[in-house]
């Protein structure tokens, strides 16, 4: 109960340090009343990890209308957006319960997992059952993909970026867990596991690295970060983060790395792939 307690103070905390993010917040209390059943086959309880759920789900829907503004201020439109790996359209409503009133954008969720497609549907939104691998073979075409909280859960991300050069029109937008050294993840091989539970794509990591990896990777697909933005869930220094970081480190990342990403070959068409 201290640990539950003290971490949702940090969470409640790096909120209220962000006017933006404040306000986001205040909308989803009144959009989003219950994130519970966020995850289709996961019902949570925790409040602590409902209040970092939350702060996740605002900072995607903040972080889209952002990108949306600052295109609209150099002259595009943007009028499409498909979110890979929606897991029950939270994002997408708080986006378009504050979005501006000229704003007409037309939303699609993609998730491999048939429950995610159900719970979505069931909220009036539209919805996808397919392997995000395969949305440029479906002709499918916008002008902003979001990939929030999934790239690292992909077992090809190159394959994966390089295939959305043929998807986006204006900008594929990423959101991954901040981490300061790269990793493989793949949890189900360590004792940690639950023996009882079924490793897949969807509750392992396949590969956690650190924004300059990412960056590499990014580059290499032919892809280049027209913005960024590092959001944290717990303090980078003080008393509270000395007490909890040990522990936060055991059930948390510190936070999240968001980026806005326009095509560029410049690094890609140096390399020779024959």
């Amino acid at each position: 109960k201290a640990f539950d307690r003290l971490s949702s103070l940090a969470v409640r905390r790096a909120v209220r340090q962000d006017p933006s993010l404040r306000q986001m917040w205040d909308l989803s209390n009144r959009v989003l009343p219950e994130l519970a059943d966020h995850y289709a086959t996961v019902h949570i309880k925790e409040e602590e990890t409902l209040l970092r759920l939350r702060l996740l789900v605002c900072a995607q829907a903040l972080f889209v209308k952002k990108v949306i503004a600052r295109l609209k201020g150099q002259g595009q439109q943007v009028s499409s957006w498909v979110d890979v790996g929606d897991s029950d359209g939270a994002a997408r409503l708080l986006f378009l319960a504050g979005a501006d009133p000229g704003d007409a954008i037309k939303t699609l969720g993609v998730n491999l997992e048939k429950e995610a497609i159900a719970l979505i549907r069931s909220k009036g939104l539209e919805a996808e059952h397919m392997n995000a691998m395969d949305l440029h073979k479906k002709g499918i075409g916008c002008d902003l993909v979001s990939v929030f909280e999934t790239l690292e859960h992909m077992p090809d991300p190159i394959g994966f970026l390089e295939s959305m050069q043929e998807v986006v029109g204006e900008r594929l937008l990423i959101s991954v867990p901040l981490i300061v050294r790269s990793r493989v993840g793949l949890r189900y091989l360590t004792k940690k596991w639950e023996p009882s539970k079924k490793p897949a794509y969807s509750n392992n990591h396949m590969f956690e690295l650190s924004p300059a990896d990412w960056e590499k990777l990014f580059q290499h697909s032919g892809w280049a970060i027209d913005e960024e933005w590092k959001v944290r869930q717990y303090p980078r220094s003080g008393l509270l983060k000395s007490v909890m970081q040990a522990a936060w480190r055991k059930i948390a990342f510190e936070g999240y790395w968001f980026v806005s990403l326009k095509k560029d070959k410049t690094f890609s068409n140096q390399f020779m792939k024959g």
